[in-house]
């Protein structure tokens, strides 16, 4: 037989006497010459952009220049006239890069891509008027977020707290809400701490008698506590006539109940103390 593609005469008989009828090359090394014969005349013809003459390239993306040389050659030119690389900047992060890039990595391409997606399906979106949860207002929820049910953020709060925490809870917040407003319109010159309560009882205890060690930190139960002889829950004033030590277990004993017939165990200290105008 002839080979198909340098027209040498081969025997196309094996070894064991078989003949092979679809054998068309004498070798291995014809028949890949003739698959790149092949393959190249299915290439397109590209111009080299540094000296102009009509080549195919060896790979998808090398289609402006015919070789190496003409590459370096080209850019050489360029740099010797003072033209520049155009600078553009990444349309994601804001970060300057060379070229006509719109993006500067893979994961700025891909969220490049999530924003024109969402943006065209947006403008698709056919948005639909509801009614508020809370007030009954009708609105119109922005695209993405389907689950909404309440206008705005104030009538989110105000469904919240009323749909959120039970009765007691709402109570009990009440109530510390005014203990707080008596506390805060105390006079300045009254600075109730700690301490002071400490030096005035002489260190002990006006519920169980003991001593108090000041070097217990809370949650301690034999730590130093400010207990008020009155409750302010019970209309008590947060002032220094009102006030004694504590231990924190016996203070939690204690609750909002009033002990001793409400008076103060121990109040022969000096005035200056009693009134808050100590220099300590």
């Amino acid at each position: 037989m002839k080979c198909a593609f340098c027209g040498a005469e081969f025997s196309n008989i094996d070894r064991l006497g078989r003949a092979l009828p679809q054998t068309k090359f004498c070798s291995r090394k014809c028949q890949s010459e003739a698959s790149k014969a092949r393959c190249k005349g299915k290439r397109s013809v590209y111009i080299c952009q540094h000296c102009g003459k009509p080549f195919q390239p060896k790979a998808p993306d090398r289609t402006k220049y015919c070789s190496r040389e003409c590459y370096f050659a080209h850019k050489g030119e360029v740099a010797a006239k003072g033209q520049s690389c155009p600078i553009a900047y990444c349309q994601v992060c804001g970060r300057a890069i060379a070229g006509h890039k719109r993006v500067c990595s893979r994961e700025c391409r891909l969220e490049y891509g999530r924003r024109r997606a969402r943006l065209s399906d947006e403008s698709q979106h056919i948005a639909q008027a509801r009614r508020c949860a809370w007030c009954g207002v009708e609105f119109v929820p922005e695209y993405g977020n389907k689950r909404r049910v309440y206008c705005s953020a104030s009538c989110l709060r105000k469904a919240s707290r009323a749909n959120g925490r039970p009765a007691q809870r709402v109570a009990r917040h009440a109530q510390l809400s005014r203990r707080n407003a008596r506390i805060a319109a105390r006079p300045r010159g009254s600075a109730i701490t700690l301490l002071r309560v400490f030096e005035r009882d002489s260190g002990r205890c006006q519920l169980c008698g003991k001593r108090v060690d000041l070097a217990r930190k809370f949650p301690d139960m034999q730590s130093a506590s400010i207990d008020h002889v009155i409750p302010i829950a019970s209309g008590g004033a947060h002032d220094w006539w009102n006030v004694q030590l504590a231990h924190l277990g016996c203070n939690s004993k204690k609750r909002d109940t009033v002990w001793n017939g409400g008076e103060q165990l121990r109040l022969d200290v000096a005035s200056d103390v009693v009134r808050g105008t100590s220099k300590r």
